[in-house]
């Protein structure tokens, strides 16, 4: 296994390809009643029949496939440099702007940030009425339908994003590299 044969590989290939050997497998319980005979093990019903002449035609020769390529992932970190620590900012938060804060990770030195909004609202009671934290619980269920695109292509690009409720906050995190994170979070707000 560990020498590559092309021969070998290409015969296998051929094999699998090979219409002769060919088996189509359709399980739907609206077929029960036409399946006559019962597999031993676990009384699965059951029912063998040859491949159409046309099927068998267009797995053959299948003809002209195109496929699609999907939309380029833009999170994809290119740059994972890690930046240079300032010890301003290792030490402990640094208030950057009204309720900003920034630091520096000298610990375990990783391309990657985290950014956290964190919200405190009494507006339509959240923190003392019930309904008002039902809402939110509903509101963060829809923020993450609306996102699940932007969602699934963010994980496949090592980024996580979270909504959390806590009695009197509620909070939205985002965790990614830090090439794109500010992107990433341009997507949700």
């Amino acid at each position: 296994m560990s020498n590559y044969d092309a021969a070998a590989l290409k015969d296998i290939a051929e094999k699998l390809c090979d219409a002769n050997r060919v088996m189509i497998f359709l399980m739907s319980q609206d077929l029960e009643d036409e399946c006559k005979k019962q597999e031993h093990n676990m009384l699965t019903k059951y029912i063998v029949k040859d491949i159409s002449g046309d099927l068998l035609k267009a797995i053959e020769k299948p003809g002209k496939v195109s496929v699609d390529l999907h939309i380029a992932n833009g999170l994809i970190p290119k740059n994972t440099e890690i930046v240079e620590l300032d010890g301003n900012f290792c030490n402990e938060p640094q208030v950057i702007d009204s309720g900003v804060y920034f630091m520096q990770d000298a610990k375990f030195r990783q391309p990657k940030g985290i950014v956290q909004l964190k919200m405190f609202s009494a507006d339509i009671g959240y923190g003392t009425e019930p309904k008002a934290l039902v809402f939110a619980h509903l509101w963060a269920r829809v923020l993450s339908r609306y996102m699940q695109e932007d969602l699934y292509r963010a994980t496949k690009a090592g980024f996580q994003f979270y909504s959390e409720f806590d009695s009197d906050d509620f909070s939205l995190l985002w965790k990614g590299y830090n090439e794109h994170l500010p992107r990433y979070v341009n997507m949700v707000c």
